[in-house]
C-alpha cells in the first residue's frame, strides 16, 4: 500500500514533529520522470505521542491513521497531531466505524431497500412511480439514518459500491414485482 509507520524511540513530541516535517519536506522535494513528464509527490503524516492514554499498538496505529486522514482532509502534504480530545478526530473515528459497518453490510448483503410512492400532482400518471431508498441496521437491529452512513461512505469512496448494490437489488425487486403482475416504473 501507500501507508507506513515510523516508530521514534525516546523522542519527545516536539522532536517528532521536526522529524515529520523533515520527512514531509524531503518527500515534497522529490521529483521523478515517467513517459516524458515530471511528477511531484507529497505525504500526509499523522503523529501520535505514545503514552499510557494510548492503550495498545493497535490503538496507536488507529490514532495515527485518523490523524493521517485529518492531514489529508486539511489539504494533503501536511502533518496532523493526534489528540484524544480532538473533536474532528472523534467525528472521523465515528465515520471510520461507520465505514466498517457499511463494508460489512455490503459484504453480508444486509442493506435494505424501501420504496416510497411518488404521488402525482396530476391524475395523468397511470402506473405509480417510486423513489428507492436504502437503509442500514446497527448490530441491535435499529435503523441507522442515511445521514449517518452516507457521508462516511462518500468520504471513503464507498458510494459507488452502495449505488451498485441499490441498482442491482432494485432491478431484482422490479423483476419480482413484474412477475407478480405489479410492474414498477
Amino acid at each position: 500500500g501507500d501507508e507506513f509507520g515510523l516508530l521514534l524511540v525516546h523522542c519527545p513530541l516536539d522532536r517528532a514533529l521536526d522529524v515529520a516535517e523533515n520527512l514531509r519536506e524531503t518527500v515534497n522535494a522529490f521529483r521523478f520522470q515517467w513517459q516524458g513528464k515530471t511528477f511531484q509527490i507529497g505525504v500526509s503524516i499523522g503523529v501520535v505521542e505514545l503514552s499510557a492514554r494510548i492503550g495498545s499498538a493497535a490503538d496507536a496505529l488507529a490514532a495515527a491513521d485518523m490523524a493521517c486522514y485529518a492531514a489529508k482532509d486539511d489539504g494533503r502534504n501536511r502533518i496532523h497531531v493526534y489528540r484524544p480530545d480532538d473533536e474532528d478526530l472523534a467525528r472521523r473515528r465515528a465515520e471510520m466505524g461507520m465505514v466498517s459497518a457499511v463494508q460489512r453490510a455490503l459484504a453480508d448483503n444486509t442493506l435494505e431497500l424501501f420504496a416510497q410512492v411518488i404521488a402525482p400532482v396530476r391524475e395523468q400518471m397511470r402506473l405509480p412511480h417510486y423513489e428507492i431508498l436504502v437503509r442500514m441496521r446497527d448490530p441491535e437491529g435499529n435503523y441507522i439514518a442515511p445521514g449517518a452512513f452516507i457521508p462516511a461512505a462518500e468520504r471513503f469512496q464507498l458510494m459507488s459500491s452502495i449505488d451498485r448494490w441499490v441498482v442491482g437489488h432494485a432491478v431484482q425487486l422490479a423483476a419480482v414485482q413484474a412477475r407478480r403482475g405489479h410492474p414498477i416504473e
